[in-house]
């Protein structure tokens, strides 16, 4: 009898241990290191588009990024990478991790300038797509508008290195041998493909784009959405005017074209699972007590409204609160703690909710924050060329 009752104890006692194990957690300290913890907290998600806002070229948040990118590959199937910066760097840092070019070529990763935390993670999106099918592969995309000038110069010269013109026209036979021809190391070179070549491959692409077609074939879109980003970049520079103003109608013009960038990239691949980071202010669902700058009606928000096919499909993680809730003080370790929005009460006296308008409906806000408990102290990050980090 003494043996059934310490059995049966001892199956209640493992049946509330699984039971806490698998019941979703409210918060939960997560392990940079590891990513110890973010299985505990997501375990239940099955959204098609994760995002994370972050603040940039901080070491911490890089290596959440790299825990937390790797456990939704593995886990939930996430295929797409996301990055906030224009189509021509996505499009080389994709051909790096496709294998198609090596880290060491001379477009490839190793020239970037980048941080440790960086090279790590495309490092092991490259080993995890070697002899993958194409279909289980992860792919990298930039959609936003930050392209500078060196980059859509290199585009174009990897593009255009291997091509036959003969087929095209004279005119663009001349201009698409001259970008190819240049020195990408010549300051003087680059100005001159800045003021002189890229305006003309814009108007030929726009004017004569079969022109562009016969010599790139099914290439030209490449070339197309990197030239698209940098003439919507002089666009938003022209709003800006010669005063910036945050929240005008630049940053409004930015946020627009961050949306539409992704929901094109959407429309050619709608059962795909995506990741993207993005700097806080983009990527905002509602504002807490109006410490930071953060962009209004944000591409983000845009996602989450109830007329776009990605409404309930969305996993927003907020990076940033962290600066507007402050210091927690209650440990020496600056930890990083993940908060489930709707089931935890922030750790902060007197105060029981994330946001202010708790009356606001949940699509307004993130599903989860990410705490650290000293915000102040987190650390920036080293960068130097992924050449660099090949060897230290």
């Amino acid at each position: 009898m003494r043996r059934k009752s310490l059995a049966f104890a001892l199956s209640l006692v493992i049946l509330c241990a699984l039971v806490f194990e698998l019941y979703p957690r409210s918060s939960q300290e997560i392990d940079l290191s590891t990513g110890a913890g973010i299985s505990k907290m997501l375990r239940y998600e099955n959204a098609q588009v994760y995002l994370f806002g972050e603040t940039h070229r901080c070491t911490e948040y890089q290596q959440f990024r790299n825990a937390l990118f790797k456990y939704l590959v593995e886990k939930k199937g996430v295929r797409v990478l996301l990055m906030e910066h224009g189509y021509a760097s996505g499009f080389l840092e994709n051909e790096t991790v496709q294998n198609r070019l090596s880290f060491a070529d001379e477009y490839g990763y190793d020239q970037f300038v980048v941080s440790k935390e960086d090279y790590e993670l495309y490092s092991w999106i490259a080993d995890w797509n070697s002899g993958r099918d194409a279909a289980e592969k992860i792919s990298i995309i930039g959609i936003d508008i930050t392209d500078d000038v060196g980059n859509i110069q290199t585009l174009c010269q990897y593009l255009l290195k291997n091509h036959d013109f003969t087929g095209a026209d004279t005119q663009t036979q001349w201009l698409l041998t001259a970008i190819r021809e240049q020195n990408p190391f010549s300051s003087l070179q680059l100005q001159t493909f800045q003021e002189k070549f890229l305006p003309r491959l814009a108007e030929l692409y726009q004017t004569k784009p079969k022109q562009l077609e016969t010599v790139l074939g099914t290439q030209t879109v490449y070339l197309e959405r990197a030239i698209l980003g940098w003439e919507e970049a002089q666009e938003q520079q022209r709003l800006k005017g010669e005063t910036e103003q945050l929240g005008g109608p630049g940053d409004v013009y930015r946020e627009n074209c961050l949306y539409e960038h992704f929901m094109w990239e959407y429309q050619q691949k709608p059962d795909a699972k995506y990741y993207g980071q993005f700097g806080g202010a983009h990527v905002l669902m509602s504002d807490y007590s109006g410490k930071l700058y953060r962009v209004q009606n944000s591409f983000v928000t845009r996602l989450a409204e109830t007329d776009t096919p990605l409404n309930g499909k969305l996993t927003v993680i907020d990076g940033c609160l962290t600066f507007e809730i402050g210091d927690l003080g209650k440990s020496d370790v600056n930890k990083a703690t993940l908060y489930n929005t709707t089931r935890a009460g922030p750790p902060i006296h007197k105060m029981n909710k994330f946001y202010m308008n708790s009356s606001a409906p949940d699509v307004s806000y993130a599903q989860y924050v990410l705490l650290f408990e000293h915000p102040d102290a987190l650390t920036a990050a080293k960068e130097y060329t992924g050449s660099y980090w090949k060897y230290h």
